[in-house]
Parts: C-alpha cells; sequence; structure tokens
C-alpha cells in the first residue's frame, strides 16, 4: 500500500475531512515503535509491509483507542513484554521459510519471516516495525526459532 493505497487514504481523508495525514511513529513504551501509521476522522490506517501484507496489527480496542486519539508524539503505556507465538505456518513459496504471529502483551500483533539457514534461522521482523528494548528481540527470535524447530520436525515426521 506504498503507493496507491496511501493516495486513495489520502484523497478520501481530504475529500472527507480535515484531519491532520501526518504519519506518526507509535511506541509501545520503550519495547518497540511502529511508523507509518495514519489516522483519519475515525480510522487507523496501519503500515502494509510491500503494499499488501498487514504484518502490523491492534488486537486490543484499548490499543485502538489510544492510537486514534494519540498526540504527535505517540508512547503507549506498555505492559512487561510478554510474548506469544500465535501462529506460525510453512511460506507456500519457499522452503525452509516461515511466517509467524507473534502478540506482545495481547496489544500488538506482529508478523515476522523465519528463514532456515546453515547457522539456524534469521528472523525478520517488518520494515516498520523497530525494536527498541533488545531482550525483548532476543525473546522473540528465541521463541520463534524454538517454533519453527517443532514446526520443521512435525513436517519431516513420516506418517
Amino acid at each position: 500500500m506504498r503507493f496507491w493505497g496511501r493516495a486513495v487514504f489520502v484523497l478520501a481523508a481530504v475529500f472527507g475531512c480535515s484531519c491532520n495525514l501526518r504519519a506518526l511513529t507509535v511506541s509501545y513504551g520503550d519495547l518497540f515503535e511502529v511508523s507509518g501509521v495514519f489516522r483519519a476522522a475515525d480510522k487507523v490506517l496501519l503500515p502494509l509491509t510491500r503494499g499488501k501484507y498487514a504484518n502490523i496489527r491492534i488486537l486490543t480496542r484499548e490499543t485502538l483507542e489510544f492510537v486514534k486519539a494519540c498526540p504527535e508524539f505517540c508512547v503507549q503505556d506498555a505492559g512487561s513484554g510478554e510474548i506469544k507465538v500465535e501462529e506460525i505456518r510453512a511460506a507456500k513459496t519457499r522452503g525452509g521459510m516461515w511466517i509467524a504471529d507473534v502478540s506482545v502483551d495481547g496489544h500488538w500483533l506482529i508478523t515476522f519471516l523465519i528463514f532456515q539457514n546453515k547457522n539456524g534461522y534469521g528472523i525478520k521482523p517488518p520494515d516498520e516495525v523497530r525494536f527498541l528494548d533488545k531482550g525483548l528481540l532476543v525473546r522473540t527470535e528465541e521463541a520463534l526459532a524454538s517454533s519453527a524447530d517443532k514446526l520443521r520436525a512435525k513436517e519431516e515426521t513420516p506418517l
């Protein structure tokens, strides 16, 4: 949604309301931040990876209402940084690659790509997510590597 999606959103917002349409960055405490968030009227538009993949989602009404109303500098009070691998699945287009959804404190859902390599796994978060807490990033990478190991073992086990 880099160009066309944003253009449609901007046109609709310009003709439909007189809101501030600048992209903002929303921080979840000092754990991570999401850039490229747009608001117009009563809508929140989260960034899309490669213009079509919703790799960042809001999970709670509380978080949605916060993002709708937050000031220009947006910092949401964060929880403890509890992570949960909600889903992991093999990529259909490439072997040795998985897609995993991880929730953080049940407020945000972030989709990661996991690539098998000779040293284990490479973990790639969406470009619009920047981890501020390196401990959270390490815990997430470890949980994803463990989940990928389990899924890979299950895939390799004959029926």
